[in-house]
């Protein structure tokens, strides 16, 4: 691979930590882009949210477009990581 593709893929992961950090992980793909009162209209659960919480603690902070479930970690905790990202 060449460096500049090296250093995308790198940006893009780092990105992706950080959208993990900030909004928790994502929905299932058929409740992906749905609003809470369609999700809620359709009936649909997800299921990984009991599963998948952030040790530390968490804070609800849903997403624009609807992509993760909002369960993002505590601000304590989501401050460390950005700094342990920035050293890297």
């Amino acid at each position: 691979m060449a460096k500049t593709q090296v250093r995308i893929v790198f940006l893009h992961n780092v990105v992706e930590v950080e959208e993990l950090a900030d909004h928790g992980v994502t929905l299932l793909p058929n409740m992906q882009g749905l609003t809470d009162e369609q999700i809620d209209e359709l009936k649909l659960k997800d299921e990984w949210a009991e599963h998948c919480q952030p040790s530390g603690g968490h804070t609800l902070n849903k997403d624009d477009i609807g992509r993760r479930n909002g369960m993002g970690k505590d601000n304590n905790n989501n401050n460390n990581n950005n700094n342990k990202l920035l050293r890297l």
